[in-house]
């Protein structure tokens, strides 16, 4: 039978119509020459959509969540500085408050068994949940008598707290006067120097040091580690403890 072009357009009109409407709707009483077909298809599309649906739902990770768990350890989980490694182990439950004065004593492990840097450390921790923010200043001690030395004060606040009782401080370069310096031979300056440490108890925390002596020699801070003691506030001299330098 010919077919006129109104004819033609109509008829695959019908067709189109008739495939969708077996497609969305599952009406299986259109007929057309691939009914067999695409009643198969059709079945298998449909029965196999809420297993495919259920499979990508159960198997797509949830980024969201692992950064609400990551932020959860610090305050900030954005504002870490670079260059500090991700807290890890077991959370302290409470987080001790370092808050008051400390004897901070940095060990150079390049040179044996020389004296530590020493310094009046003050700090102002807020906890705040699980959580905690501080901030730090270093009064350097002089060698001979462990009394206040001369130099600049140093200053870092805002160092992040996690809830494992963990910090990182980015010191950046460190200025030892002579005064100040264990071998006595001049002024000292190490660069890129980061504090890492964990809080043991409201009186002590410690860890390790990174970053390199560049003055007057270069001398690597690999294996350095400090410590910081609670002192009652006002110390100095003979007065102080025995520097802790190292973790117990």
């Amino acid at each position: 039978m010919e077919r006129t072009a109104e004819t033609a357009s109509t008829w695959v009109s019908e067709r189109l119509v008739s495939k969708r409407s077996l497609f969305l709707d599952n009406d299986f009483e259109v007929r057309n020459d691939y009914g067999m077909l695409s009643r198969y298809r059709t079945a298998t599309v449909l029965s196999t959509m809420p297993s495919l649906l259920l499979a990508l739902l159960a198997g797509c990770p949830d980024p969201g969540a692992a950064f609400d768990e990551y932020a959860g350890r610090v305050p900030d989980a954005r504002a870490l500085p670079e260059g500090c490694p991700t807290p890890t182990g077991p959370v302290l439950t409470p987080l001790p408050n370092l808050n008051g004065e400390a004897l901070f004593a940095l060990r150079i492990a390049a040179l044996g068994t020389n004296p530590p840097v020493q310094a009046i450390a003050t700090i102002s921790m807020t906890v705040s949940g699980a959580t905690g923010e501080m901030d730090l200043t270093l009064k350097l001690l002089k060698q001979s008598d462990r009394t206040l030395g001369s130099g600049t004060p140093i200053v870092i606040n805002d160092i992040l707290v996690s809830q494992e009782g963990q910090f990182c401080v980015d010191m950046g370069t460190l200025d030892i006067p002579n005064e100040s310096n264990p071998l006595m031979t001049g002024n000292a300056r190490a660069e890129d120097v980061f504090l890492i440490g964990n809080i043991k108890t409201m009186d002590l925390s410690c860890g390790d040091v990174t970053g390199m002596v560049t003055m007057p020699s270069q001398i690597s801070l690999m294996n350095s580690t400090f410590g910081m003691t609670r002192i009652t506030p006002g110390t100095t001299g003979s007065s102080l403890p025995a520097p802790v330098f190292a973790c117990p």
